[in-house]
């Protein structure tokens, strides 16, 4: 990718940082596959990162109110799951 005119390489997974190359970076490597495949713009990956960012700040909240309220992540966890699991008995 390049930002600002800067080259660089990005991860598909949103948790890892972006590495800006500099002239003293080299990398080497083997092609080990040519992917003939529309790559996202990165655009796309920045609305996606940004979709991210806001559900992690919505589950950062619900954990906040569950410890504000002396409720255990773990407990708040395992109720989810217990919803999932009735919900896909209904079905």
């Amino acid at each position: 990718m390049r930002k600002n005119g800067q080259a660089g390489l990005r991860s598909a997974n949103p948790v890892f940082r972006d590495i800006l190359l500099t002239p003293q970076h080299h990398i080497d490597g083997v092609v080990v596959a040519l992917l003939k495949k529309q790559v996202p713009a990165l655009a796309d990956y920045e609305r996606l990162l940004d979709h991210k960012h806001l559900l992690d700040a919505i589950w950062s909240e619900i954990a906040a109110l569950a410890g504000k309220n002396g409720i255990p992540a773990e407990f708040v966890k395992r109720l989810i799951e217990v919803q999932v699991a009735m919900a896909g008995k209904r079905s």
